[in-house]
C-alpha cells in the first residue's frame, strides 16, 4: 500500500461465525494522485487442526483514481474571497467596549479635579505680609478639618500633610525644598546651616514617613497618623521665626 497514505485502521475480531473464526481488518486510504492503483493480493500462512501448514491469499484489487467530477455550480477560476460576516453586536459589547472605558476616565479625571480643588483650598497663596509659620499653622488646621483620616484617606492625607511642611521650610529658610526629594531637602537643609542639626533630623524622619504612604503604599495606624500630624506642627514650632525682644530704652538724667 505504498502509493496510499493510510488515514485510519480498524481492527475486527477475531470472532466465530457459523463455524469459523474470523478477523477483520477495515483501512480507510487516501490518494492526492490520479491514475490506476493496484493492491496486491495477501497471502497468509495458517496451521490446521492436523498440523499441516497452509496458506490462503486475498483476491488482488485494482483501484481507478479519478479527479472529482466538476458539478454544475463549480467554477473554472477560484473563487472570490467571500466578504466578512457582520456579527450582531449587543449592548454588552459596547458596555464593555466603549461606554465603561469612558466611566471609567471620567471618574478619574472628576476625582484629580476635586483633588487638586481640595488642595487648592489649603494650599492656596498666601499673603505676602503673614509670617510662613502662621500660613503653615492655617494650612494645618484647615487639614485636620477636612477628617480625611476619617474618610480612609490617608494617602491624600499625607500628600497635603507633606506639601505643607514643605512649603513652610521653603518660605521660611528660603530654600527650595518642594520639588525635591526627601534626601536632596535633607542635603540642601543641611547645606544651608539654617537649622539645627536635630531640626534637619527631625525634618528628614517627617518627610520619610510621609515618603512611605504617599510611595510605598504604607497604611499606618490611627494613633501613628497623629503622631505624623504633631510631628508636622514640632517642625513650624521649634524653627518659626520670634523676632527678639525689643530692646530697652535707654535712660539719661543729670548727674549732680
Amino acid at each position: 500500500l505504498s502509493s496510499f497514505e493510510i488515514k485510519d485502521h480498524i481492527q475486527k475480531g477475531p470472532y466465530k461465525n457459523w463455524g469459523k473464526t474470523k478477523l477483520e481488518y477495515n483501512l480507510v486510504l487516501t490518494t492526492f494522485t490520479t491514475g490506476n492503483y493496484e493492491i496486491p493480493e495477501i497471502k497468509v500462512k495458517y496451521t490446521d487442526a492436523d498440523g499441516t501448514e497452509k496458506e490462503a491469499a486475498t483476491t488482488g484489487l485494482v483501484l481507478q483514481v479519478e479527479s472529482v467530477k466538476s458539478g454544475p455550480e463549480d467554477k473554472d477560476d477560484i473563487r472570490d474571497i467571500k466578504p466578512p460576516l457582520t456579527l450582531p453586536l449587543s449592548f454588552w459589547f459596547w458596555f464593555f467596549t466603549l461606554i465603561l472605558p469612558a466611566l471609567a476616565a471620567a471618574g478619574y479625571f472628576l476625582y484629580r479635579y476635586l483633588s487638586s480643588k481640595r488642595q487648592e483650598k489649603i494650599m492656596g497663596k498666601p499673603e505676602p505680609s503673614r509670617p510662613p509659620h502662621e500660613v503653615a499653622y492655617e494650612r494645618l488646621n484647615k487639614l485636620k478639618e477636612l477628617k480625611l483620616i476619617e474618610q480612609e484617606k490617608v494617602k491624600e492625607h499625607y500628600l497635603l500633610l507633606s506639601e505643607i511642611i514643605r512649603s513652610y521650610l521653603e518660605a521660611r529658610f528660603e530654600i527650595p525644598v518642594v520639588e525635591r526629594t526627601t534626601s536632596e531637602a535633607y542635603a540642601e537643609l543641611m547645606d544651608s546651616g539654617k537649622l539645627k542639626r536635630k531640626e534637619v533630623t527631625l525634618v528628614k524622619d517627617f518627610l520619610e514617613e510621609c515618603d512611605l504612604v504617599k510611595f510605598a503604599k504604607m497604611i499606618p495606624e490611627y494613633a501613628k497618623t497623629d503622631a505624623d500630624y504633631a510631628a508636622g506642627v514640632s517642625i513650624v514650632d521649634l524653627t518659626r521665626f520670634v523676632p527678639p525682644p525689643p530692646e530697652p530704652a535707654a535712660t539719661g538724667g543729670a548727674q549732680l
